[in-house]
């Protein structure tokens, strides 16, 4: 092996190690969002990928708020969200894309491809439709851990709100911010 390969086999592992978990699929998983989030190069995808780079919990929060992503990004993530295994020794705690526009196109991807391990999801601001919050929804139905779910300012009508706020009051919906 040459002199180049084991310094990047020495540097990888000192970036994407983690405190505990299955390292290949932390490590293949880490590279990709960092990698993803470096090619959108705005200043708020630029920071998080830094941010990410040094953080070594196996559990990350992934805070996109205001990013100003181009046409295409938000889908770039997904693609990338979608490689994550569903397993426990890895998890986004938290996953914020505030004030930044999601299309339908955009919340149908996000809804498969959004971990439903999730405990924090925040969409404030996002001009989401009545086709968007519907999509929603379906994730809402499917996740298992949210505790608390942030939709203000967003374009949905109030039907669709009172099927947020009922889907809240049950005794394990989360806390809903509408």
């Amino acid at each position: 092996m040459n002199r180049r390969k084991i310094i990047k086999m020495i540097l990888s592992l000192i970036f994407f190690v983690p405190k505990s978990g299955n390292t290949k699929v932390e490590s293949n998983f880490k590279k990709k969002l960092l990698l993803c989030l470096r090619q959108i190069k705005t200043k708020v995808s630029l920071q998080m990928a830094d941010k990410l780079e040094t953080e070594s919990s196996h559990k990350i929060n992934i805070e996109l708020r205001d990013a100003h992503f181009g046409i295409g990004d938000i889908k770039k993530i997904c693609d990338v969200l979608s490689t994550l295994p569903n397993q426990q020794e890895f998890q986004i705690n938290s996953f914020s894309l505030s004030y930044n526009k999601i299309t339908d196109d955009n919340m149908k991807h996000l809804s498969v491809s959004i971990p439903t391990n999730l405990e924090q999801l925040g969409l404030v601001g996002c001009s989401i439709s009545d086709t968007g919050a519907e999509y929603l929804i379906d994730w809402l139905t499917r996740s298992t851990q949210l505790k608390l779910l942030c939709i203000e300012d967003n374009s949905f009508n109030n039907e669709l709100k009172e099927r947020f706020k009922h889907i809240s009051s049950k005794s394990n919906g989360p806390s809903l911010y509408i």
